[in-house]
C-alpha cells in the first residue's frame, strides 16, 4: 500500500520544483562547452558604437552576412540568427539583407510559435481544452524566408520558471490554407545542418506528449566563446575564427529582455542564444532525455518502495539506518546513471519516502518500547 502510494505521488508529481532543484544538480553534466560553437553578440559594446538597434538590426546583419560570404576560406558552417524579422519594412535594406543572406550556403533565422489555448478534439473525439495550441506562427518575412530557413526559437519554460526542455519540432493546423505545416526549431535545424556538413548520423531526441525533451546543459552563462557585433564588423576578430564554426548571432544585452532561468545555473540567467547554443551541444553529444512512462514509473517506484520495507521492517535500528543510508546512496546513483542513458526520474519522493521511514523506525526503538515499558 505504502508503495502505491508513493508510486502515484511520483506520478502525479506534486513537488515539481522541488525535485526539479534536486534532480538538477544531480543530473546535469557539465562537460565543458565545444569549440564548434561560437556566439557573437549584441551585446553592450554594440549598442554603445552603433545606437538604437531598431535602427540597425537588418543592416548591420546584412553586413556580418556579406562580412562571412566576402572570405570563402574561412566560412562558417552555419549561421544561425536569433533575431526575428518578421515583416518587411524598408525596401533596399530588406533586398540588402536578402542578397546577403544568398552569399552563405547555410542561414537559420528566427521564428515565433504563437500559443494560445483552444478547445480540441482528442484522438477519442472528445473536446479537450489546450493550452498549448499553435495559433499562429510568425517566419521570416517573405524574400528572406525564400533565401534562409525558417525555424522557431521559442523557449520551452517549465512550471518552475526554468528552461531544461526543448523541441525537435511542431505541427501547426494552418485554419486559412487548410493545411497541417510542420516547423523545425531553431537549434535542431541547425544541428541537422551540422550533421549533414559533418557526415554524421542524424540523433532524433524522444520526446513526452507535450512534443518536448529534457536536455542537459554543457556550460554555464557566458561560458561559450563569444564575441562582439562591433569587433566583428570593425576586424578585431581573425576572420578563421569563424572558419566551420556553428556561428549564433543574437542577444546578449540586458536591455533585450531574452535572459531566462535556466537548470544549469540558477543564481543567474542565460541569453537567449547561450540556451541555443547548449541545446546545439546537447543535440551533437546526444545529452537528452526523457520520463518513462506512467506505466513504467508506477512499477519501478512500488517495486523499489516495497523492497525497502521489506529489508528494512523488523530490522535492529542501527542495521535499518545504515540499509537506509545505502538505499539513498543507491538511489542517487541510480538516478544518475539512468539520466546519463537518458532517462530521468523524479526523485525526491523515493528519497523522502527513505527519511520517513528511517524516523518511523527510531520512533519505535525509542518512544514505543518506553510506552511498553510504562505499562
Amino acid at each position: 500500500v505504502i508503495g502505491i502510494t508513493v508510486a502515484l505521488i511520483t506520478v502525479l508529481n506534486p513537488f515539481y520544483a522541488q525535485d526539479s532543484y534536486i534532480t538538477d544538480y544531480l543530473y546535469t553534466r557539465m562537460t565543458g562547452i565545444s569549440s564548434d560553437i561560437i556566439i557573437v553578440g549584441v551585446d553592450e559594446e554594440t549598442l554603445s558604437a552603433y545606437g538604437n538597434f531598431n535602427k540597425w538590426s537588418r543592416e548591420k546583419t546584412a553586413e556580418l552576412m556579406e562580412y562571412f560570404a566576402s572570405d570563402k576560406e574561412n566560412l562558417p558552417l552555419v549561421l544561425g540568427v536569433d533575431i526575428m524579422f518578421t515583416d518587411a519594412l524598408d525596401d533596399s535594406v530588406d533586398e540588402r539583407l536578402i542578397e546577403a543572406a544568398r552569399g552563405l550556403d547555410y542561414v537559420v533565422m528566427a521564428g515565433n510559435l504563437v500559443y494560445r489555448g483552444a478547445m480540441e478534439q482528442d484522438g477519442k473525439g472528445n473536446l479537450v481544452y489546450n493550452s498549448q495550441h499553435i495559433s499562429a506562427v510568425e517566419m521570416p518575412f517573405e524574400g528572406l524566408n525564400q533565401v534562409t530557413i525558417g525555424a522557431f526559437s521559442n523557449a520551452c519554460i517549465a512550471s518552475d520558471g526554468c528552461v531544461r526542455y526543448a523541441m525537435n519540432d511542431a505541427i501547426y493546423n494552418n485554419s486559412l490554407t487548410n493545411e497541417i505545416e510542420k516547423y523545425d526549431s531553431f537549434a535542431y535545424s541547425i544541428y541537422k545542418i551540422y550533421a549533414e556538413k559533418k557526415g554524421i548520423n542524424l540523433s532524433v531526441p524522444s520526446t513526452n506528449r507535450a512534443g518536448q525533451f529534457q536536455f542537459f546543459y554543457s556550460g554555464e552563462s557566458k561560458e561559450f566563446s563569444h564575441v562582439s557585433l562591433a569587433d566583428v564588423l570593425d576586424g578585431k576578430i581573425p576572420a578563421n575564427a569563424f572558419k566551420n564554426k556553428i556561428v549564433l548571432l543574437g542577444a546578449y544585452a540586458p536591455g533585450f529582455q531574452d535572459a531566462y532561468q535556466t537548470a544549469a545555473d540558477r543564481g543567474s540567467s542565460m541569453y537567449g542564444v547561450e540556451i541555443h547554443a547548449n541545446i546545439i551541444q546537447a543535440y551533437i553529444q546526444q545529452k537528452t532525455a526523457n520520463s518513462p512512462t506512467n506505466l513504467a514509473l508506477l512499477i519501478i517506484t512500488t517495486a523499489v518502495v516495497g523492497l525497502f520495507i521489506f529489508l528494512t521492517w523488523r530490522q535492529k535500528l542501527s542495521v535499518a539506518l545504515a540499509e537506509t543510508v545505502a538505499a539513498f546512496v543507491i538511489t542517487i546513483f541510480a538516478g544518475k546513471l539512468a539520466a546519463s542513458k537518458g532517462i530521468v526520474f523524479p526523485l525526491i519522493y523515493l528519497l523522502l519516502t527513505f527519511i520517513i521511514v528511517a524516523i518511523y523506525h527510531i520512533v519505535e526503538k525509542y518512544v514505543f518500547e518506553r510506552l511498553r515499558r510504562m505499562k
